[in-house]
């Protein structure tokens, strides 16, 4: 390591000149000051110049001079050395004795010669996090090789391997092959467990709706695998708490296979309803933890009701319509104007007593008789609606048949403009955009009226346009709330090439956009007082059970001094109670851990001194992951792949020691230098003011000697 000094100058707004100016001066004065005493020249001269010597540190030290330490340092190669953190890392198979052999696997670490490389530990899970090597704990419930391996390569930058510790199996996440690709380092992988396969029978995945309705079926599907019992029979069977509501017999007809069986469930209760699926075990199998699963389903007792109207044939409506037909959720009726006061699929509603929203596709233009367009807004005036643009919509028109709840002001009809999406990240937290955002500058061009439109107080823009390159501030998606009604506008047109995309982002976000829309515009506001929910309905059983609520008063306002008190109940009928804590601005929460598994109800009270604001009740389930139990052999030629993808090589863990060779090959070696800058300031220093005054000091002694004043 070596220094090298570099004079950066003076950190002051004054010019040089006058910095110059000032010495001068300085050293003048002091030749000045001496010039008429009765002194001997030798001791003006020296007096002289101890006086323009303070005078000029301290001129100096003042105006802030600022050098610069350059250090020349030499760089180790770094190395990521990526740990298995997962459950299925710790399971005894063949000559693989879990944790015991974990360990062994990676003592030749401690041989890598640390002169010139440095390791950097991470342990990975379903995340990725620091750690030691003798700080792991295989806990982890899921594995994503893939996101470890793509967040450490954009930590570590400058890192010239990676080091993987794993069995190979992920459980979450993309194939780690599709991130190796693309990386331009070497990964070495150490494959842990064993390649044999355990006789056994597991459930790999059950695919069920979150939401359901009350005297509404709805499918399970129970994917399972098994390796072994040819010939074998068995039975699986559909719980609904403690009660059998369905079983079938499976048949293992081949020596390893993949089956999945269907089952059709009829609620008739509505409420968060925890089901189990379970296989009889066989004799022989390897662990029975696996042969069971539980879910959850929210039964609802309704569904939305939507009453659609094209004035316009666009194959826009084709979208819309896709998206009512595939939810679940939704209930609808769809009818197109013909012209006059004739329609498709029966005349228009008298009243919308029945309705939860009505999407108006093309509505207003000037083609429809005032006589239809006055029944129109005779149904828009109570009711929650949806206005979509298209190639004749006119929001000047519909400005002046809506201006008391539409969200959009425009005195006067101008055309569309071809456009591209820009989100409000202001509203990035709405529900509406609550989805997987495409790349906007890679989607497809849409048509929007931008020119002198703008939104009305009291409404919220979650997306604006932009036109040739420029961000506008013309709102595109607008949405408002008026009481317990919701109003919005999509004034955009075009949209069904995104519905034809091969992107799937694209493809699935302008679905997602209209659906959320849909709901939430259909959904009435929310006036509750207390709001209360768990982070999720379903949990783990090493999730930590988190609720959060939030607060407000009658008028809307945060209640930052309320208390709010919760019962949990679980199915075995015991309760207990807890205080949430209070995070501040209306916002409560309690972390209340891992609980066992099981369904639960909880009941909260909000008060605020000795008044009650509000309460409310709610369900969460909790069951057991055995993910990591499913697949539990090592994934051996996953394990090459990544490696001779980029250019490693792979390591069963009983011969990891011989990666010591290609850790300490010459390429690792290399030297390899930064220059490392820091800026120095005398200022900071006292020295420079006690130089100054040091000469000052021997100035005053000897002005004494020669007896000087």
């Amino acid at each position: 390591m070596t220094n090298q000094w570099i004079f950066k100058g003076f950190e002051t707004p004054l010019p040089i000149w006058l910095i110059v100016l000032l010495l001068l001066i300085s050293i003048v004065l002091a030749i000045w000051s001496y010039s008429n005493l009765s002194i001997t020249k030798s001791h003006k001269v020296t007096l002289s110049t101890l006086r323009s010597l303070g005078l000029i540190f301290l001129i100096l030290v003042l105006l802030n001079p600022v050098f610069q330490r350059i250090n020349k340092e030499r760089l180790k190669s770094q190395i990521a050395v990526l740990f298995d953190n997962s459950l299925s890392a710790d399971i005894s198979l063949g000559d693989y004795s879990g944790k015991t052999s974990y360990q062994q696997s990676i003592e030749f670490l401690s041989q890598i010669d640390t002169n010139f490389v440095q390791l950097i530990y991470y342990g990975f899970d379903a995340n990725l996090f620091p750690t030691k090597p003798d700080s792991i704990l295989l806990t982890g419930r899921e594995t994503d090789i893939a996101k470890a391996i793509g967040t450490v390569s954009e930590l570590k930058r400058d890192a010239k391997a990676i080091i993987l510790f794993s069995d190979g199996q992920f459980t979450t996440g993309q194939d780690p092959r599709f991130v190796t690709d693309r990386l331009s380092i070497p990964i070495f992988t150490v494959g842990l467990g064993d390649t044999l396969r355990k006789r056994d029978i597991y459930i790999q995945d059950i695919i069920h709706p979150d939401v359901a309705y009350k005297d509404t079926p709805f499918i399970v599907e129970v994917i399972f695998s098994h390796n072994g019992f040819m010939n074998s029979k068995s039975t699986l069977s559909l719980k609904l708490g403690n009660k059998i509501i369905a079983s079938k017999e499976i048949e293992l007809i081949a020596e390893r296979s993949v089956q999945s069986v269907n089952f059709e469930i009829y609620p008739e209760n509505e409420g968060l309803q925890q089901f189990e699926v379970q296989i009889e075990p066989l004799n022989g199998e390897w662990t029975n933890v696996n042969n069971q699963g539980r879910f959850a389903v929210d039964v609802l007792d309704n569904k939305l009701r939507v009453l659609m109207v094209s004035f316009e044939i666009h194959p826009d409506v084709k979208v819309i319509q896709q998206v009512l037909d595939s939810d679940a959720s939704i209930t609808h009726r769809s009818i197109t104007w013909l012209g006059n006061d004739r329609f498709i699929s029966g005349p228009l509603p008298v009243n919308s007593d029945t309705l939860d929203l009505i999407l108006l596709f093309g509505y207003p233009h000037s083609g429809i008789p005032s006589n239809v367009r006055n029944q129109v807004n005779s149904l828009l005036s109570s009711s929650s609606y949806i206005l979509a643009a298209s190639p004749l919509f006119d929001p000047a028109l519909a400005m002046n048949s809506l201006q008391n709840s539409i969200p959009l002001s425009l005195p006067s009809i101008n055309s569309p403009f071809e456009i591209g999406l820009r989100p409000n990240l202001i509203s990035k937290d709405h529900p509406i955009l609550k989805f997987e955002q495409p790349d906007y500058d890679r989607a497809p061009r849409v048509y929007s009226h931008i020119r002198n439109i703008n939104a009305v107080p009291g409404s919220e823009v979650l997306f604006k346009a932009s036109f040739k390159g420029a961000d506008l501030d013309s709102p595109v998606l607008v949405v408002r709330s008026i009481g317990s009604r919701r109003t919005s506008v999509l004034n955009m047109f075009g949209y069904y090439s995104w519905n034809l995309s091969t992107n799937p982002l694209v493809r699935n976000g302008i679905q997602d956009l209209i659906r959320n829309l849909i709901l939430w515009t259909a959904t009435k506001a929310d006036d509750r007082k207390l709001t209360i929910s768990p982070v999720k309905r379903e949990f783990d059983s090493f999730d930590p059970v988190i609720i959060n609520a939030f607060l407000k008063d009658e008028s809307g306002l945060q209640v930052s001094d309320g208390m709010i008190n919760i019962n949990i109940s679980s199915e075995d009928g015991q309760t207990s109670s807890f205080n949430l804590n209070n995070d501040g601005l209306g916002k409560y929460s309690i972390n209340l851990g891992n609980l066992p598994q099981g369904l639960y109800s909880f009941d909260a009270r909000a008060i605020r001194g000795s008044r009650e604001l509000d309460r409310r009740s709610g369900q969460f389930t909790i069951s057991e992951n055995v993910v990591e139990y499913q697949t539990t052999y090592r994934n051996e030629a996953l394990l090459k792949d990544i490696a001779a993808a980029s250019g490693g090589s792979y390591h069963p863990w009983n011969e990891s020691s011989s990666l010591i060779n290609a850790i300490n090959a010459p390429e690792f070696k290399k030297q390899e230098y930064r220059n490392v800058a820091f800026d120095w300031h005398p200022y900071r220093r006292i020295a420079w003011f006690l130089l100054a005054i040091c000469f000052f000091t021997i100035e005053w002694i000897l002005r004494k000697y020669v007896a000087l004043p």
